[in-house]
């Protein structure tokens, strides 16, 4: 009977190629947090110092629409990226 394997193949043993994509993967998602973010702050700022907008969709003391949080966590994926990203490529820069 034929027993498959589970374990995992660690990054070092990868191909190339398979190497490149991950990093290339982590960048996109690098990027898209990061224009997540900016967006956000700006649409809040905007939302914050506009005379018309009514007062129940930004308020920043009590944070009722979850804006901060949402910042925050975007904030914290974005830095686990970067963490994870830098790691690769130290780890491709040390096999050649």
């Amino acid at each position: 009977m034929y027993k498959s394997s589970s374990r995992r193949i660690p990054f070092e043993q990868r191909s190339r190629g398979q190497q490149w994509a991950a990093v290339g993967f982590f960048v996109v998602c690098i990027g898209f947090l990061g224009w997540q973010i900016l967006k956000g702050l700006l649409t809040g700022v905007f939302i914050n110092y506009s005379r018309h907008a009514p007062p129940h969709i930004y308020n920043e003391a009590h944070d009722p629409t979850g804006f901060w949080s949402m910042i925050a966590f975007a904030a914290a994926l974005l830095l686990f990226c970067v963490g994870l990203t830098i790691r690769m490529v130290l780890k491709m820069g040390r096999q050649s």
